[in-house]
C-alpha cells in the first residue's frame, strides 16, 4: 500500500488530518486521525507473530498476541485504543489519550508502516 502524501504539508497546521491509503488493487481506504492523539498499527506475520508500531516504538521482534504488542508500543497516558480499520494486513488503532513531545507523531508512524501494510 502507498500513502498519498501530496497534501500532507498543507494539513500540517491543522490538528485534524485525513489519511488515504491506496491498495495495489486501486481500492481506497481512509481514516481520520488527530495529530496530537496516539496512532498505532499492528500486523501478524506468516509465522503467527504479532508486530506493532506506535508512539513509543516500532517492534522488531514479534510477540504472541496483539494485545501484548499494543501494550509494548503505548504508555498509560496514551489511553485506551479503538480499532479504526484494517488496511492490507495491518490494523490501525487510535488512542484516546495524549501524545508527549518525545512520542512518535502519527505521520511518522504512517511513514514507517506503509511498506508493511
Amino acid at each position: 500500500m502507498k500513502l498519498n502524501m501530496k497534501n500532507l504539508s498543507k494539513l500540517a497546521t491543522l490538528s485534524f488530518t485525513s489519511v488515504i491509503l491506496f491498495a495495489a488493487s486501486s481500492a481506497t481506504f481512509a481514516f481520520d486521525y488527530y495529530d496530537d492523539k496516539p496512532l498505532l498499527f499492528t500486523y501478524q506475520n506468516n509465522s503467527g507473530y504479532w508486530f506493532a508500531c506506535g508512539p513509543v516504538q516500532c517492534l522488531q521482534a514479534g510477540e504472541g498476541s496483539e494485545e501484548l504488542v499494543i501494550d509494548r508500543v503505548t504508555q498509560d497516558w496514551h489511553g485506551p485504543t479503538k480499532w479504526a480499520g484494517n488496511y492490507g494486513k495491518c490494523s490501525a488503532y487510535l488512542g484516546k489519550g495524549e501524545l508527549k513531545s518525545w512520542d512518535k507523531q502519527p505521520s511518522r508512524i504512517i511513514s514507517l508502516m506503509e511498506r508493511k501494510c
